[in-house]
């Protein structure tokens, strides 16, 4: 793999953004989303105008690109998007982590979803939630394999089950340095 970088996102990454989820979505969905779900998802919730407005809006929205420049290239091949749940401010709910396929297993998702556990501890964030579709074997093997449990609770996406994985946050905040808002993390 070419070298990459985590760092924050930016408004000029909503059309990559795009990209990568609808990529990922088809390639990890298996046959828990019909197609006609996915596309009404896409043409409604990933809109370049909708991308822009969440990573304006949200303090913990991150992309991986391959390394040019970092700080300005828009070629990205993963993100994460998590808010704090404004009524229970110590639990925040990853909403996205998506990677283009042909990226998997390089550390690319860990890389994003370190990035987004550490900026959300030093917010006092003690909890997070995953919610990956019912039948995302990828997602749910993902999260499973980085200390998220599944709690048995379902949610709904679109016409497809979706079922919350948790995950507890012990032991100390790793050091300021490591954090990709600070500086970009290479993987």
């Amino acid at each position: 793999m070419d070298s990459a970088t985590v760092r924050s996102a930016n408004a000029g990454d909503a059309r990559g953004v795009r990209h990568v989820a609808r990529a990922a979505g088809r390639a990890a969905r298996a046959d828990a989303v019909t197609d006609a779900t996915l596309d009404d998802v896409f043409d409604d919730t990933y809109t370049e105008d909708a991308i822009r407005t969440a990573v304006r809006e949200s303090a913990c929205y991150y992309v991986a690109v391959l390394d040019a420049d970092a700080a300005k290239t828009t070629d990205v091949i993963g993100f994460i998007h998590a808010t704090v749940d404004p009524d229970a401010p110590s639990t925040a709910t990853v909403h996205d982590v998506a990677v283009l396929p042909e990226f998997w297993r390089e550390g690319v998702g860990a890389a994003l979803l370190k990035a987004a556990e550490h900026a959300l501890r030093a917010a006092g964030v003690t909890a997070l939630t995953a919610a990956p579709l019912d039948g995302n074997e990828v997602g749910s093997a993902f999260f499973r394999g980085r200390g998220f449990d599944p709690d048995g609770d379902t949610t709904g996406f679109g016409d497809a089950p979706a079922t919350e994985h948790t995950k507890a946050f012990t032991g100390p905040l790793e050091p300021e340095h490591d954090h990709p808002s600070r500086s970009s993390e290479s993987l």
